[in-house]
């Protein structure tokens, strides 16, 4: 890198090919490394390719006195290139994996070693089933349940209960 920084200062052409060679490089390293992962291959390309874009902007690569076409046309190259790989990465997330979750699996059902009338734990259980036995509440009665409480923030993060009926603190 530090060729290719003087080669740049001396306005050199041919530091745009090393530059291309190196971004070409750090790609086939990349991939090679993290596959098609886009967040691994993003971070390990970015850098290079906003400075290899740079450089083919018109206004830096109209500076170069020697030899700038060929290297700009392989720079070129190289930047569709790891446009392309970062596409392909982006849509291709070999993290992802997809499934048919089986109905019977799914269905939840009470741990045999849980209180039934106590959640001990966040979902009722270490498991998180969010299964509750209970049965005071059905689909006949749930249209007769009424507003008991209401529970307010105040300025200080605290909660406060108001009564549903009166509506003054409880």
């Amino acid at each position: 890198m530090l060729l290719i920084a003087y080669l740049v200062y001396r306005r050199n052409g041919l530091a745009l090919l090393l530059y291309a060679l190196v971004v070409i490089g750090t790609l086939i390293w990349a991939i090679a490394e993290v596959g098609f992962d886009f967040w691994e291959l993003a971070r390990r390309t970015d850098v290079l390719v906003v400075f290899g874009i740079w450089l083919l902007l018109p206004f830096v690569y109209h500076l170069f006195a020697t030899q700038a076409r060929p290297g700009a046309v392989t720079m070129a190259v190289c930047l569709v290139l790891t446009g392309v790989a970062l596409a392909y990465a982006a849509f291709h997330d070999p993290q992802e994996k997809n499934g048919v979750l089986n109905a019977s699996a799914s269905a939840a059902a009470p741990a045999p070693h849980a209180d039934a009338d106590n959640w001990t734990a966040y979902g009722r259980t270490q498991a998180g089933t969010r299964y509750s036995p209970l049965a005071q509440i059905n689909l006949q009665n749930v249209k007769n349940l009424q507003l008991a409480c209401i529970l307010l923030p105040v300025n200080d993060g605290h909660l406060f209960e108001l009564d549903a009926k009166t509506g003054r603190r409880a």
